[in-house]
This record gives structure tokens, C-alpha cells and sequence, in this order.
């Protein structure tokens, strides 16, 4: 159901490939962001300042590598070529309804390995 995967999952959905695993004198490598297609969707309730979590994470994201395409509807997630083509679904979206069709390609996408991030609140 779409509520289990909107649970906050943390930035550990970035994890796009195996690391080695370390040894005490190794730091753990953090995974590349270079190339990888970022799909951001932000909105609903004002409250949780959604756009300035974007001003907050899209230059990082940008200066780490990735492609960033920005939405402030849920309608991408019934566009079933960009699912397709996404890494990773970042999404910071409260307070507001997703269709079945919008339910559907997100559950689509993630079942075919696309990761996803997202938190409550700002």
C-alpha cells in the first residue's frame, strides 16, 4: 500500500550499488549520484515548507551528479516511460490525495527498482 512506502525512509535509498563491506581502517564509500535520474516531487500542505526543502536539496543533488526533474503534482507517476527511466523518487508530499492510476505507476516503478526517499514534516 502506498502508505508503507511513504514512510520515511531516509536517504539510504540512494544506495544504488553493493559497497564493499569495510574494514576498521576503510571508511564506508558513499554511493555515486553521477548520471542517476532523481524524479522530485514536493507539495501539498504549505505547512511542511515544501519548496524549501527543494531549494535545500536541488543544488546538492545537481552538484553530486543527478539529473533532477521537479514535480509538484503526483501526475508523473502515471507517466510509465519516465518511471521507466528514473533512479530514484525523492518525495516530500503531506496532506493531499494520490489516484489510483498516480498510486499504481509509483508502486510499478518501485517493484522494478526504482528507490525511494521521503520524510514528514520540513
Amino acid at each position: 500500500m502506498f502508505k508503507a512506502l511513504a514512510a520515511t525512509v531516509g536517504l539510504a535509498a540512494l544506495s544504488f550499488r553493493q559497497v564493499a563491506k569495510p574494514t576498521s581502517e576503510q571508511p564506508i564509500p558513499l554511493p555515486s549520484l553521477k548520471g542517476k535520474k532523481v524524479l522530485f516531487t514536493y507539495g501539498g500542505w504549505d505547512g511542511h515548507e515544501p519548496e524549501k526543502f527543494v531549494d535545500y536539496l536541488v543544488p546538492w543533488l545537481k552538484e553530486e551528479g543527478a539529473e533532477v526533474i521537479l514535480s509538484k503534482t503526483l501526475d508523473f507517476y502515471t507517466d510509465k516511460q519516465l518511471m521507466g527511466s528514473v533512479d530514484l523518487i525523492l518525495q516530500i508530499f503531506t496532506m493531499s490525495q494520490i489516484s489510483k492510476e498516480q498510486e499504481a505507476g509509483l508502486l510499478e516503478a518501485v517493484k522494478n527498482g526504482v528507490g525511494i526517499a521521503g520524510w514528514h514534516g520540513g
